[in-house]
């Protein structure tokens, strides 16, 4: 075997850092690679998964499965930041080269998560003369939340939308989900959602999910 290497000088600079993250036979090519990454940037730098995503060719589902994956064998720390509202604010991580037991036991969802959606169409009308269906919670507890927080602000059902959106709230809430936001965050991020919305906004469900970064730090595209 032959291995190539640069001169490392200022021009050319490079990374030291421990061996045991790179020869962790327990991760994952992805999240050994991901470790390296976030050990490269400076110890100040604020981390967020959405960004982190932009420098990979795996995507937000692969990112997040990634990280999951070196919280639950310690290598990365993250806690839920709140306002003093109690508002669900984002994440603060920490991470570290060596792994530290007490930090296994953070659970996350299985990685059969529908994959992230990139639909670039507009954000919430549905296109005249098309069949439009009733949202249906599913039993899934966000959604049903969601529509039960639209009928107690608005004083009425969710509208009607198109087959295109309603796969796109699903396919959205299914990310979500599998980006670890607890029923309780989504539950905090929902009432705020309401309790601000302007008069522009109709509560279509569709205008939420666009505003899922600024609320999780999630970046489902566009919404229909």
């Amino acid at each position: 075997m032959s291995i190539f290497r640069v001169c490392k000088d200022k021009d050319n600079p490079y990374l030291i850092m421990n061996k045991s993250g790179l020869q962790d036979k327990n991760l994952s090519w992805k999240a050994k690679g991901i470790l390296a990454y976030l050990l490269s940037l400076p110890d100040d730098w604020r981390i967020y998964e959405s960004e982190i995503t932009q420098h990979s060719a795996d995507g937000i589902k692969g990112t997040s499965s990634g990280i999951k994956e070196l919280i639950k064998a310690g290598y990365i720390k993250r806690e839920t930041i709140r306002s003093k509202e109690g508002h669900f604010k984002g994440y603060e991580y920490q991470v570290f080269e060596v792994p530290t037991e007490s930090l296994k036991t953070e659970n996350g969802f299985s990685e059969n998560g529908k994959r992230h959606t990139t639909n670039n169409n507009s954000t919430n009308k549905d296109i005249k003369n098309k069949e439009l269906y009733v949202i249906k919670n599913d039993d899934c507890p966000f959604l049903s939340f969601y529509l039960a927080a639209y009928e107690h602000y608005q004083g009425k059902k969710h509208m009607r939308v198109s087959a295109e959106s309603l796969e796109y709230i699903r396919e959205s809430i299914d990310t979500i989900k599998f980006c670890d936001v607890s029923i309780d965050d989504w539950k905090t991020a929902v009432n705020n959602h309401f309790q601000t919305l302007p008069e522009s906004n109709n509560g279509n469900i569709l205008a939420f999910l666009k505003a899922s970064f600024r609320y999780f730090e999630i970046d489902l595209g566009r919404a229909i």
